[in-house]
């Protein structure tokens, strides 16, 4: 039997002081990277 949960986003606090940056993901970085070399071209 599978529980599904319900999304409730009046649970969220997603405010202008929430940190979302992915600058220091070695992931993120390889991919911008990836992106700006193909845009390059």
């Amino acid at each position: 039997m599978i529980n599904y949960v319900a999304f409730v986003p009046d649970r969220l606090e997603y405010t202008q002081s929430y940190e979302n940056a992915l600058d220091f993901s070695p992931r993120f970085q390889d991919d911008a990277k990836s992106l700006a070399m193909r845009l390059i071209e």
